[in-house]
Parts: structure tokens; sequence; C-alpha cells
């Protein structure tokens, strides 16, 4: 597993941040797997309309990266930043063309609204206008043949800039739409960033504070403030740098990636030793800065490569028992380590339950998504912790009223002044001691003790030294 800090110097957007994992794959020598083409023929599923990869190697102030180019059938998009001036006389103009089009409405109405309205309106309002609505999108990435993490990744991203996206212009969520060739070029810059990360093994990912600065710039609203609205939103609660620049650094996309992946936000440089480093390009010719992005990606150090888990939690006071049961069971059911309630006093004197749940790190994305679908809460909570296991195994103990599973585990004990010793430890399996029972004229309580005992002896003189090997093996691997 690989963290990877993410150093935006220069502000970020997601074609930048897939540029550079092109070239981060390069140099660790992992080109043949992460390369343009071989995502593009990852991204088939996704039916998009035809889009082609425009992929160029270039300088900025001499220093080498890629620069990548979504090509559509619209073009490439493009963003046009405005001075102050500009965005003056572009609103000069904008009036100027409102008159002259009242005019020319008035004038006319009776020769031509009729032959223009079903021809004009409807071809531009369906091909050019609109795109894809959110929940187009969302279904779009659900439907296709990426693997589970990439589209839980890409799921997750496309919730931030459809949450932002949404506050920014008063819509419900669904109806935000991705205009034009922003819509496929926002999905092929975001999956695929999901697809190389997952490719890359990266498991873990920081990055630098986003560079955020005033100016214009134009984009498919119209003339909007930097940092744009939906950029602002996204930034919330994340330190940024100042820079004084009047070009949009950090862009929707840019900002909805460090949301949604970034686990830490800090300008401290990451002390592991890197493996490699990657540069993606931007568009841009800055006069004080190379537009890039740099990406650094190290190995975990030993303390991150005992399991890394995530605890999940949120408060509920509006669900039925029956479902919150029904809720526990199904979370358990996809894999979850541990599920439990505990009841709470919630605001306003109402008595809740808070639902807890333990998930393996890179199953975060999976259990908040079940949650938040499966119970009333508005929000999860999580908080990363390591998990210490002991080493188990199952094995079946034979009994005159039929066999029962039993749990055995290994436990090291220390004591000071003494070497360590370990000790086998013993545990039926209840719902199996429970059902055996019922067969014998012995309480639950009894028959777990003779389960146990028979267990005991069958690691002295049976699977002792069986067991004891399979350790050893497991502690080789």
């Amino acid at each position: 597993m690989r963290a990877l800090y993410i150093d935006c110097f220069s502000g970020l957007a997601g074609d930048m941040f897939l540029g550079a994992l092109f070239d981060l794959a390069e140099h660790l020598g992992e080109a043949d797997r992460v390369n343009p083409r071989a995502l593009h023929e990852a991204l088939k599923s996704l039916k998009l309309p035809h889009w082609e990869f425009q992929v160029t190697r270039v300088q900025k102030h001499g220093i080498s990266g890629i620069e990548v180019s979504v090509c559509t059938p619209w073009g490439i998009e493009e963003v046009v930043d405005l001075t102050e001036d500009d965005k003056r006389e572009h609103s000069l103009k904008h009036e100027h063309e409102q008159e002259v089009d009242e005019v020319h409405t008035h004038e006319h109405t009776h020769e031509h609204t009729h032959n223009h309205t079903h021809e004009h309106t409807h071809e531009h309002s369906h091909e050019h206008a609109h795109g894809l609505t959110f929940k187009e999108v969302i279904q779009l990435i659900q439907s296709s043949d990426l693997d589970q993490l990439t589209v839980q990744r890409a799921l997750k991203v496309f919730t931030c800039l459809g949450e932002a996206e949404a506050r920014a212009h008063d819509l419900p969520i669904d109806d935000v739409h991705f205009h034009e060739v922003g819509m496929i070029d926002s999905i092929v810059d975001i999956v695929g960033v999901a697809w190389c990360l997952t490719q890359l093994n990266v498991t873990k990912i920081t990055s630098a504070p986003p560079p955020v600065n005033r100016g214009w710039v134009r984009c498919a609203h119209g003339v909007m403030p930097l940092p744009a609205p939906a950029t602002a939103h996204l930034l919330e609660g994340l330190p940024t740098i100042t820079s004084t620049l009047k070009v949009e650094l950090i862009t929707p996309t840019g900002a909805a990636l460090i949301k949604a992946f970034a686990e830490d936000v800090s300008d401290q440089w990451p002390s592991r030793p890197s493996l490699a480093v990657g540069w993606g390009a931007g568009k841009r010719n800055l006069s004080d800065r190379p537009n890039l992005v740099r990406v650094v990606v190290s190995d975990l150090d030993p303390e991150h490569n005992v399991p890394a888990c995530v605890i999940l939690s949120c408060n509920l006071d509006d669900l039925t028992p029956e479902h919150l049961a029904s809720t526990c069971q199904l979370l358990l059911d996809r894999g979850a380590l541990d599920v439990w309630q505990t009841p709470i006093l919630m605001k306003k004197g109402r008595g809740g339950v808070q639902l807890n749940l333990l998930c393996d790190l890179q199953k975060r994305i999976q259990f908040e998504t079940l949650i938040l679908r499966h119970t009333t809460t508005l929000g999860v909570r999580g908080h990363k912790v390591t998990r210490v296991t002991l080493p188990r195994y199952v094995r079946e103990v034979d009994t005159p009223w039929g066999q029962c599973s039993v749990k055995i585990s290994l436990i090291e004990m220390r004591h000071k002044g003494e070497m360590s010793q370990k000790r086998w430890r013993v545990k039926p399996e209840h719902d199996q001691v429970v059902r055996l029972s019922r067969h014998a004229e012995l309480s639950t309580a009894e028959l777990s003790r003779w389960v146990t005992e028979r267990a005991y002896q069958l690691i002295d003189h049976e699977w002792g030294e069986q067991l004891s090997s399979t350790l050893d093996e497991e502690e080789k691997s």
C-alpha cells in the first residue's frame, strides 16, 4: 500500500492530477498498466459520447510534466480568465447584445419566430445546453464495469462536487447539470484519477493547502468571481494559501478531488522516503511559477502496516428498532468487522442510539454510503484507528449431540523478569452451544464448559502441533 502527497503549489485541476499520475506511473516503472491507452479502454463501459486523450509532455519554467486534454465532439474545454477591465467590457457588451436582441425580436416576431423555434431551440437545448444531470452521472458510473473501489472513489468526488454546485446555484442536487464539454471532461478526469489511484495501490492521500486568489472567470453560467462559488464551498474547512495571481488556480474539480480524497491538508512535506515523483501540467503559462502539480508517492511505514481501520458512527432518534436491527445485520453481511449500538441522550432530551461500525480503511466509502442509504441520518462521522488481532483458527469438536465449532486463538503473555509464554485460548460458538443444549440434558453453561475442556484435550494431543506449524508459516509469510 502507498501514500500520496499532492503538492498543489500552482493549484489543481482534474487534467493536471491525471497527467501527474501518468507521469508517476512512468517513474514507478508501471506505465505498462497505468497509461492513457489502458485508461481509455477501462472507461469504455461508461458509454460516453466519443472522446479521445491528447497527451503531451511539455515544459513549464524548465520542468517537464505531462499535459492531458480530453477531446470531445464539442472540442476541448477552455476556461477563460478575465481581468477587472475584461469583466466590465464583457458586461457592457452583454447589455448591448440584449438591447439588439430586444429590437430584433420586436421587429421580426410575426415573420420569424415560428420558423426558428422548433428547429434551433430543440437542437440547442438537448445537444449543448444541459449535458447530463448529477443523478444521470451517478447512474452512468454505477452501471459501468469498473472495479468497486474506483466506482466508490469517483462517486465520492462527484457527490462533493454536486453538493457544492447545488448550494452555489440553489438547486436540488439531482437537478445539477454538467454542461457540454465539461460533462465528458469532468467524468473522464474524475473517474480516470480514481482508476489510476486504485491501479497504483494508493490507500492514503494528503495534500498541501491549495492556493486561492481573486479575479474573474468565464464559464458555462457566465462570468464568476474567483474562487468560483462551487470551489469556495468545497474549500470550506480546509486550510488555503493566498495567491496574488488573477487567474483560476484551483478548479471546482480540483477542489472536489482534495475534499474527497485528502485525509489531511498540510504544508508539511511527507517524512516517509519517496518512491517516485510525478508532474502534471496545466494549460496556462504563468509568469511567477510553473503551472504544474507535483505528486509524491511513498510506501506506508511500518506503523501504517498495522491494519488501518475506520470507526464510522452516527446518532439516530427516528429509526425503528426493527429497521436498525436489519441494517446492522446488512452491514455485517457486507463485510463490516464489527457493528454495535450505544444508547445516548440527544439534544432536546430525546433518547437515541449511536450506531457504530468498524471496517477496513479501503472500505470506508462503501460503508458510509450504506449507512446513509439505509438509515435516517444526515451525516456520518469517522476516525481512523489501528487494529491488532490475535491469530485465530476454527476447529470442530465432536460431542454426543453433534459437532460444535470452537474459535482457537493464541495469546502471548509477558511478565516482568520472565520470558514470554504462549497460551491457547478456546471459545465455543454460542449459537451452536444453544442448539446442541436442546438435545442434551445440560445447560448452555455446562455444555460450553464440556466443549471447552474437550477442545483443550484435542490441542494437547492432536491439534497443537498442526496449529503451531500453521502459525509459524503465517509469521514467515
